[in-house]
């Protein structure tokens, strides 16, 4: 049985070997790789740095709009499934909303998953993802109501 340490010691060994051998023998061609190494080295990358994301753990505030929106509507969304006050609450502004918007909204109102804020935002796309019948999405991360016409009918309390 052979040492994969042992084995990947010897391989190094043997490309030094072989880059002595190509420096004696070819000295020009061996100095100007180095120097083209060198600059690869001190180049600037060739694509920008990725930005990093902010930390999923860190409860980001609701915005003023989700803040008002949420207030008017905390007595409609209380004790409603999250399908439903998502439904009230993209009724209500009549536009498409994103899954983080909407938990905002209902951050505001009071409603609180289970958890971390994370879980209310993930279960409010998961929510909406279970009922095409209700959401569509209009493109990435983004939920619009499907036609009225569309929906089959369905008892939703939009007054209490």
């Amino acid at each position: 049985m052979t040492n994969p340490f042992v084995e990947r010691q010897q391989a190094m060994a043997k490309a030094a070997a072989e880059l002595d051998r190509i420096a004696t023998e070819f000295p020009e061609l061996f100095h100007s790789y180095l120097e083209f190494i060198k600059a690869e080295d001190q180049a600037p990358p060739k694509t920008a740095p990725r930005q990093s994301m902010p930390s999923r753990t860190q409860a980001s505030e609701p915005s003023p709009g989700a803040e008002a929106i949420g207030r008017r509507l905390a007595p409609r969304l209380q004790g409603k499934t999250l399908y439903d006050a998502a439904y009230i609450i993209m009724k209500e502004t009549g536009q498409p909303m994103r899954s983080a918007e909407i938990a905002d909204v209902l951050k505001a109102a009071g409603v609180t998953g289970e958890g971390s804020p994370d879980n209310l935002r993930n279960g409010v796309f998961t929510a909406m993802g279970r009922h095409p019948e209700m959401f569509q999405k209009v493109e990435r991360g983004l939920w619009a109501l499907k036609n009225d016409d569309d929906r089959p009918a369905r008892a939703i309390d939009l007054a209490s």
